[in-house]
C-alpha cells in the first residue's frame, strides 16, 4: 500500500481515537457506598486567552439519602470544594438549584433529595497557544445523610484539558442546559423586609402569574443558621407586591437572599431592611403601616421634652399658665398657638426632607445642621434663650416675669417653633424607626408622621391647656419660679456651648471664634434691651446688636471650608477605623466581627453614648479580645455615602449602632448603649 495512503490513515484514525477521547479526558467520576458523582467540563478545552470554564458536578444520592443546600437549616453542613490548579485559576461559588424542606424532629433542613447537579465557574488566565494540557483537581466535602444517620463523604476528582479554543462540549450541553435551567432566576425589581423579634415580612414585586400566593410559596433563606420555622409563609399579594410573612429562628441583619419557589417554579431575590414596609404606590398608604409608625412619632416626640434642649421651654410655658391663671379660653388659645408652631415647624422640616429625598439625595433627619452657617444661627438662638432664663432681659412669649406681659397667641406660635427648631439636635428613643418609616412612605403619610413627631412634642402643653386639673399639679406661684428659672438656664448654657463646639469641629477655630464674637455682640445687645424694659423705657434696641451678630456669623463661619465625605481617623478607645461600605462588606466575607456606629457631633444622645460607654476601658479591652473591628462613621458633615446607608437600614439620621457578628448575623442595638450591653454581644450570657 502506498506510503502516503497509510500515513494519511493513521492521522485519521488517530484524530478518531482522539475525538472519542475528549469526552473522557472532561470528565471524572466516583462511586462511593452512598452516592455516585460526575465532574463534566462544559468545554473540551481551555481558551488560550482566557476566559470562562463551567463545571458540573452530577451528584445521585441512592434512594432515601440527600445532601445539604447552601443553607443547610438546622443540620448538616454544605457542600464545599477545595481546588488544586495552576496559578491564576480562580474559583466562583457553587450553584444550587433550589432545595427541598426536610423537618425531622422538629429540625428544619434544606436539601437536596435525588440527582441534583451543582454547578461551578472557574475564571482561567491566558495560557498562550503553546500551553499543555492543565490538571485541574478537587476535593469535594460532601455530607450524605438519611433519616437515620449521616455520613461525611468528601471525594477527590480531577480533570485534564488541553489547551485550544474554549468550544463546548456537545455531549455536556443537555446537561448544562438541564442545570442552569434548574437555578433560580432573579427576581426583577426591588425587595425589602422588615423585622420584629422573630417575625419577618418580606416584600417581594409582584410574582404574579408564575408565582400566585395562591400556592402556597416556599421561601428558602440564603443566610447559614437562619431558617424559616413554618413550611409555607403566610403571602397577601397587593397592588404590585406580595408580603410573606414567616418566623425565623433569629433576628435577620440588614440584607436577607434567598429563593422562593411556587407552581414550580423558582426564583432568587435580594432583599435590604428599612423599618417599615411602604404602602402601595397607588393606595393612600393610611393602613397600619402608618398608625404604628404615627404612635411611635408621637411616643418618641413626647420623650423629646425631656432633652435638655426642649425641657426648659416646656417648663416656662408651664409655668406662665401657672402664674397668670386668666381663664380656659386664654389657656386653650396658650396650648394651641405652642402646638401649632410645634407641628407647623416639624412638618415643614419634614417637607423639605422628603423633597431633598424624592429629589436623589441621602439627606436625613436634622439635616440642617450639616451647615455651619445653620447650627452657629441656632448657637445665637440657644444663648439669648440662655441669656433670658438667667434674667439678663424678658422674652414676653417664654417668660415668667412679674410684668404679667404676654405676646398672645402669636407669641405662642413663635414659642412652639421654637422649641421645635432647637429640639433638631436632640434625638430620642421611637424617633429613629419612625422617621426611618416616614422616608419610604408617599408623601402624605410621610409628612402626617411628621406631625405625629410634632403632636408629641406639643402633648404635654396640650393638656396642660386643655385639662384643668393639671395644672393644679403646678406648685401655686412664688419665688421658687424665678430660681427655677435661672436653673433652667445652666442646661441651655451648656447646649449653647455643644454648639459652639460643633461650628468649631465644622468650620475650624476661625468659625468658632466668629460665633463667640457674635453671640456676644448679641448678650450685650440683649443686655441693654433688659436695662432698658427694666428702667420703663420701650424701644427695641437689641435689632442692631442681632443684625451685627448675624452679620458676623456670616462673615466668619464659612460652609465651603467643609469637606463633605471627608473620612478621618480619629484616636479612640476602640482604635475605630473609618466607615465605609465597602469596608463593611470586607470584614463580613472574612466572616470577622464588626461593631459599626455612626454619630454626628450635633447629636446629643450620640455623645453621651460616646462619653459613657463608648470610652469605657472594659469594652475597649472585651472588644480587642473577641477580635472585633469598629468601623465609625461621622455624619456631622454631608457625606451622601452614610446617607445612603442610613437609608437601606430604613433610617433616618443617627445614632445608628450596629454588630455585625462572625457568622453575618446583625443586630441592631438601641440608641441609648451601656457598657453591660456591648459586653453580651462578644460575652453572651
Amino acid at each position: 500500500m502506498d506510503r502516503a495512503l497509510i500515513a494519511a490513515l493513521r492521522t485519521f484514525a488517530c484524530l478518531v481515537l482522539a475525538l472519542f477521547a475528549l469526552p473522557a479526558l472532561a470528565a471524572s467520576s466516583a462511586q462511593r457506598d452512598h452516592y455516585a458523582v460526575r465532574l463534566v467540563a462544559e468545554q473540551t478545552s481551555l481558551a488560550a486567552n482566557g476566559g470562562r470554564l463551567s463545571l458540573a458536578f452530577r451528584i445521585e444520592p441512592k434512594a432515601g439519602w440527600h445532601i445539604y443546600w447552601s443553607n443547610p437549616g438546622d443540620t448538616g453542613y454544605a457542600p464545599a470544594t477545595d481546588w488544586t490548579v495552576a496559578s491564576g485559576f480562580r474559583a466562583g461559588p457553587l450553584q444550587h438549584p433550589a432545595p427541598t424542606r426536610l423537618v425531622l424532629q422538629g429540625l428544619v433542613s434544606y436539601v437536596h433529595e435525588g440527582p441534583v447537579t451543582l454547578l461551578q465557574d472557574i475564571a482561567t488566565p491566558a495560557l498562550g497557544a503553546e500551553g499543555g494540557p492543565q490538571r485541574l483537581a478537587v476535593h469535594l466535602d460532601l455530607l450524605i445523610c438519611s433519616e437515620g444517620s449521616c455520613v461525611p463523604d468528601p471525594v477527590d476528582l480531577d480533570l485534564t484539558l488541553p489547551v485550544g479554543t474554549g468550544m463546548k462540549d456537545p455531549a455536556a450541553a443537555s446537561l448544562f442546559a438541564a442545570a442552569r435551567a434548574a437555578l433560580p432566576q432573579t427576581l426583577p425589581g426591588a425587595s425589602q423586609f422588615v423585622a420584629a423579634g422573630n417575625t419577618l415580612v418580606l416584600r417581594l414585586p409582584d410574582l404574579r402569574p408564575g408565582l400566585d400566593p395562591a400556592a402556597k410559596p416556599m421561601l428558602f433563606l440564603d443566610q447559614p443558621g437562619l431558617a424559616a420555622t413554618q413550611a409555607a409563609p403566610l403571602a397577601k399579594a397587593g397592588d404590585g407586591f406580595v408580603d410573606l410573612t414567616l418566623s425565623v429562628q433569629q433576628a435577620p441583619g440588614t440584607t436577607l437572599s434567598g429563593v422562593v419557589v411556587a407552581n414550580g417554579q423558582a426564583q432568587a431575590f435580594a432583599a435590604h431592611r428599612v423599618a417599615a414596609l411602604p404602602a402601595s404606590p397607588h393606595k393612600s398608604g393610611f393602613d397600619t403601616t402608618f398608625l404604628i409608625a404615627f404612635g411611635t412619632a408621637v411616643l418618641g416626640g413626647l420623650i423629646l421634652n425631656l432633652m435638655p434642649c426642649v425641657f426648659p421651654i416646656l417648663s416656662l410655658k408651664a409655668m406662665a399658665l401657672a402664674r397668670y391663671n386668666s381663664g380656659e379660653s386664654h389657656a386653650r388659645r396658650e396650648a394651641l398657638g405652642y402646638a401649632l408652631g410645634v407641628i407647623g415647624t416639624v412638618v415643614a422640616l419634614g417637607a423639605v426632607l422628603v423633597a431633598l429625598r424624592e429629589g436623589g439625595s441621602s439627606a436625613g433627619w436634622a439635616f440642617q445642621l450639616q451647615n455651619p452657617l445653620v447650627v452657629g444661627a441656632l448657637f445665637l438662638l440657644v444663648t439669648a434663650i440662655a441669656f433670658n432664663l438667667a434674667g439678663l432681659f424678658e422674652l414676653p412669649s417664654i417668660s415668667v416675669s412679674r410684668s404679667g406681659d404676654t405676646s398672645g397667641f402669636a407669641g405662642s406660635v413663635g414659642t412652639g417653633a421654637l422649641a421645635a427648631f432647637v429640639a433638631t439636635p436632640c434625638t430620642g428613643p421611637f424617633m429613629a424607626g419612625a422617621l426611618g418609616a416616614a422616608m419610604v412612605m408617599p408623601v402624605l403619610p410621610a409628612l402626617g408622621v411628621m406631625a405625629g413627631l410634632g403632636f408629641g412634642i406639643a402633648l404635654p402643653f396640650l393638656v396642660l391647656g386643655f385639662v384643668p386639673a393639671t395644672r393644679r399639679w403646678i406648685p401655686r406661684p412664688g419665688a421658687w419660679m424665678d430660681k427655677l428659672r435661672r436653673a433652667l438656664s445652666l442646661p441651655m448654657f451648656a447646649t449653647a456651648l455643644g454648639l459652639a463646639w460643633i461650628v468649631g469641629r465644622q468650620s475650624g477655630v476661625t468659625g468658632m471664634t466668629a460665633a463667640l464674637a457674635a453671640a456676644t455682640v448679641l448678650a450685650l445687645g440683649l443686655w441693654w434691651y433688659g436695662a432698658r424694659r427694666a428702667a420703663g423705657r420701650s424701644g427695641h434696641v437689641f435689632w442692631p446688636a442681632a443684625l451685627a451678630a448675624v452679620a458676623i456669623l456670616g462673615v466668619g463661619v464659612r460652609p465651603e471650608e467643609v469637606r463633605a465625605g471627608a473620612a478621618v481617623a480619629e484616636a479612640d478607645a476602640l482604635h475605630s477605623q473609618p466607615f465605609s461600605a465597602e469596608r463593611l462588606a470586607q470584614l463580613s466575607a472574612q466572616r470577622k466581627p464588626v461593631f459599626l456606629y455612626l454619630t454626628a457631633d450635633w447629636c446629643l444622645s450620640c455623645k453621651v453614648n460616646e462619653a459613657t460607654t463608648l470610652t469605657s476601658p472594659r469594652v475597649a479591652a472585651a472588644f480587642a479580645q473577641a477580635g472585633v473591628t469598629v468601623l465609625r462613621g461621622d455624619w456631622t458633615r454631608q457625606d451622601p455615602a452614610i446617607g445612603r446607608f442610613l437609608a437601606q437600614q430604613g433610617r433616618a439620621g443617627v445614632p445608628l449602632y450596629l454588630y455585625v457578628d462572625a457568622t453575618g448575623a446583625t443586630r441592631e442595638l438601641p440608641q441609648v448603649l451601656s457598657p453591660d450591653m456591648l459586653l453580651s454581644l462578644v460575652h453572651p450570657s
